[in-house]
């Protein structure tokens, strides 16, 4: 009886340190997440293009709720550009930093002097995003990929937006 009374104590001193560790994690920077999400997906240049704002917009029709938290995992889960795998063909992405220092893996082909403004001005628009402060240039968006994903895409459900000069492909639903 006593072991079963100290392992039932012990249980519950273990939920409940992971319960106040969950708690007291700092929340993920959503801001950097969609900026990084941005510049691997479109390039530096996607925010002059207005494909940053397409992008980040599309994370949000999408996200379930209208939480921060959300936001954070659909943009985790939609952009390949920031999901940690061993084949990951730029893998400097996954460095983009806050500090604006230059990220791990970054090309010795490429100048990081010449592209830390478009990095800064991606998480500087990444944050304008978040405070409802960036306009959506394809309001009827609900989806983007590349030429590589077009052949997964039923033309029953999804038709493709020619309107838009970007580097993917963006759709609406087939029914609007």
């Amino acid at each position: 009886m006593v072991l079963k009374v100290l392992s039932l104590l012990a249980t519950f001193l273990i939920a409940l340190t992971i319960t106040l560790e969950v708690l007291s994690a700092p929340p993920p920077d959503v801001g950097l997440v969609l900026a990084k999400s941005c510049v691997g997906e479109a390039g530096f240049q996607s925010v002059e293009t207005g494909e940053c704002a397409a992008i980040m917009h599309i994370y949000r029709k999408r996200a379930v709720t209208g939480s921060m938290e959300s936001l954070y995992r659909t943009a985790r889960k939609y952009s390949a550009a920031v999901k940690h795998r061993d084949d990951h063909p730029n893998r400097w992405v996954l460095g983009l930093n806050r500090a604006l220092k230059k990220p791990r893996g970054w090309s010795g082909k490429l100048s990081w002097e010449r592209h830390r403004p478009f990095w800064e001005r991606a998480l500087n628009h990444a944050d304008a995003f978040l405070a409802g402060k960036v306009e959506d240039p394809a309001p009827t968006a609900l989806h983007y990929g590349g030429r590589m994903d077009r052949y997964r895409l039923s033309p029953r459900v999804w038709r493709r937006m020619k309107d838009l000069d970007f580097l993917n492909i963006f759709y609406e639903p087939a029914s609007k």
